[in-house]
């Protein structure tokens, strides 16, 4: 959000090479272009915060202080800097803010796509890629921001 800037209420939102304008009150973009993944990101976080944004937006047009607004990334998502796994159905996993802990997998391994991971050499072939997914080599894996939530939660599994 820029002072001076023109009408409607609007963020601007940049991904990697690709940048859009998002409408806050629609919740639409008007120029440019995200991947369909930031979209829905960017989308999910601006409706959380439309009222904050709005409130800025107006400030913005008076030139007054903006309300911090926590950013997309760190609500978003955790980037996973490190993960393994643990006996017991268990993953350890730390994230680029240094919270790190273990999870329990047992209750998330179910399913036809899941159920191979109860064994433990299956479990042990976890791995990250580059936009903090997880996943085994069938490609289906935990959702990070779950992870993390259950470690932040989790005080005896903090490190």
């Amino acid at each position: 959000m820029y002072y001076d800037d023109h009408a409607p209420p609007h963020v601007h939102a940049c991904y990697g090479n690709d940048a859009a304008v998002i409408m806050i009150e629609i919740l639409a973009i008007r120029d440019g272009r995200l991947p369909r993944r930031a979209t829905a990101m960017v989308s999910e976080w601006a409706a959380e915060h439309r009222g904050k944004l709005l409130a800025d937006w107006r400030m913005a047009v008076d030139h007054q202080p903006l309300q911090r607004i926590e950013p997309l990334w760190s609500h978003a998502m955790r980037a996973v800097r490190r993960i393994s796994a643990r006996p017991q159905g268990r993953l350890e996993v730390q994230f680029t803010d240094a919270t790190c802990g273990e999870v329990e997998l047992r209750d998330r391994l179910f399913g036809p796509m899941f159920e191979p991971r109860r064994d433990p050499q299956v479990l042990g072939q976890v791995a990250g890629d580059d936009f903090s997914a997880l996943g085994w080599p069938n490609g289906a894996g935990p959702a990070p921001d779950a992870l993390y939530k259950a470690i932040a939660a989790n005080v005896v599994g903090r490190k």
